[in-house]
């Protein structure tokens, strides 16, 4: 299928998502998601986590970060701004001054930029090769591809295809998380189930 085929397809399954999502209640999956976050934040070795300022219904995963931040100088925080055309990480904790940046999004003032190690990236689906469906800016797809960072999905279970329309600039994330676990892609595309702890 060419990328003007796919591009169509995307636009399709975006209007589906997102009216899905606006006439849904994930808000106990969206807890499960937290709290699973928080138990893999804990048991990883990652110091510089980016995340997302939540827009349009997505999880807020804000607090378990701070949490997981918890006033230990190692650890560092980030969110997304736009510098010249360009996504970056600018540091970010609870005494951060906010201010509206690109298309009204909450971002730190000062910009103090960090190179995470696990970014953190909201998604209105993906499916089981590690294709994600955004907004359709492609910010995600042309910052990842340059950084040193696990790429890590967030969504609920509901939006997690067996495949979903690709374009040849979409780039394809390390694993996802969802209310029912975690997904770690391997490099020849599917996806290996993490064994659940317990």
């Amino acid at each position: 299928m060419s990328d003007k085929e796919n591009q169509l397809n995307k636009r399709l399954y975006r209007q589906y998502c997102l009216s899905r999502r606006q006439h849904g209640n994930y808000s106990d999956d969206s807890r499960k998601i937290a709290e699973k976050l928080a138990v893999f934040l804990h048991e990883s070795a990652f110091t510089r986590v980016a995340l997302y300022w939540p827009i349009r219904g997505e999880i807020d995963l804000r607090d378990v970060a701070l949490t997981w931040l918890g006033g230990k100088s190692e650890r560092v925080l980030g969110l997304p701004f736009i510098q010249e055309g360009i996504m970056r990480f600018a540091q970010w904790g609870p005494n951060c001054m906010m201010g509206k940046g690109f298309m009204g999004i909450c971002e730190p003032v000062r910009k103090v930029v960090i190179e995470p190690e696990l970014i953190i990236v909201p998604c209105l689906a993906m499916d089981r090769l590690g294709v994600r469906l955004g907004y359709g800016g492609g910010w995600y797809d042309r910052t990842l591809p340059h950084c040193k960072a696990f790429s890590l999905g967030v969504l609920c279970s509901d939006y997690l295809f067996d495949t979903l329309p690709r374009e040849s600039q979409d780039y394809l994330l390390n694993g996802c998380l969802t209310e029912k676990g975690l997904l770690v892609f391997k490099k020849n595309g599917g996806a290996v189930q993490k064994p659940r702890r317990h």
